[in-house]
């Protein structure tokens, strides 16, 4: 996983792919060297007139119940997300601002690791002994403050406290979470019993792209050449369940490497007083569910 950005180039005026002048693709011709930010910028080309198509035609929404939000059988302050039969043509879907977020199977938000988590769970970007950075986030400061957090989901019973934080770094009192987690691990804000009064939590789908490496995936390096040499970076969407304690859905942003994030509420929760298990009867379904092309 990278974060420089490198994909995009932004408003230079140079790049080839540019919604408003109508350019579509690269052409290749001899004598024109290649270079990597003209088929980086291809690629975007196509990628965003897919991304038009689909939120023209398809629209915004499931169509087949994905991302769900539903009562999970354990433990306390769990979820269920709610994915497919397993398979790609049967995947979870949902549709927002062109992306095509999807599960191929149901996933819970905490509880004993699963492998599935790290399609909906964030990842870490950068640690030190006291703080854990995610720069694709984007919290007010201190709203986790005192809420506890895993730093590495495949590690459940390690977790830490959070004593402040700003928009992209959490903060803790004692420990070292180099020895918990690293980079490119998947971490986890736990939720958290409601004191005192009833709470209103707001669970939200974040979208964006991003890119992905060998260092995340293994697959992309081709073992049988000799020495062995990584395949290109792939565009990947990340898909990362959050949950607003407290708040509403926050406004689309973009992050400190430059990436826009595209957010869409799919459940409300309401939290009564002292009470630790999220049932069916306090979860409120916000998603538009799509019934044909288009249509909702």
């Amino acid at each position: 996983m990278e974060y420089s950005g490198n994909y995009s180039r932004g408003g230079d005026p140079e790049a080839m792919f540019d919604e408003e002048k109508l350019y579509l693709d690269l052409l290749q011709q001899m004598g024109k060297p290649a270079v990597d930010a003209d088929f980086n910028d291809g690629a975007l080309s196509r990628i965003t007139q897919l991304r038009r198509v689909v939120a023209q035609g398809v629209g915004e929404g499931s169509p087949n119940n994905g991302f769900e939000i539903a009562q999970a059988a354990s433990p306390a302050n769990n979820l269920k997300i709610t994915g497919g039969d397993g398979t790609g043509d049967g995947a979870g879907r949902l549709f927002h601002s062109g992306w095509m977020a999807l599960l191929f199977s149901d996933v819970d938000y905490t509880g004993a690791y699963d492998a599935r988590m790290k399609r909906i769970m964030p990842q870490v970007t950068a640690v030190t002994a006291l703080t854990l950075t995610d720069s694709a986030a984007n919290w007010v400061v201190n709203e986790l403050a005192g809420r506890t957090f895993t730093p590495d989901i495949e590690v459940p019973g390690t977790t830490f406290v959070v004593v402040s934080n700003t928009a992209t770094v959490l903060t803790i009192a004692a420990g070292d979470l180099t020895v918990a987690t690293a980079v490119r691990k998947h971490y986890r804000i736990e939720l958290s019993t409601a004191a005192g009064v009833p709470r209103t939590d707001t669970v939200y789908l974040d979208l964006f792209l991003d890119e992905a490496d060998e260092l995340e995936d293994p697959n992309f390096v081709h073992a049988g050449l000799v020495p062995p040499i990584a395949a290109a970076n792939r565009f990947v969407l990340r898909q990362f369940v959050r949950v607003k304690q407290d708040g509403a859905l926050p406004a689309n942003y973009v992050d400190t490497d430059g990436r826009q994030h595209y957010l869409v509420t799919i459940a409300t929760l309401l939290r009564p007083a002292g009470v630790a298990n999220v049932l069916t009867a306090q979860i409120t379904d916000t998603r538009v569910l799509l019934s044909g092309a288009g249509a909702t």
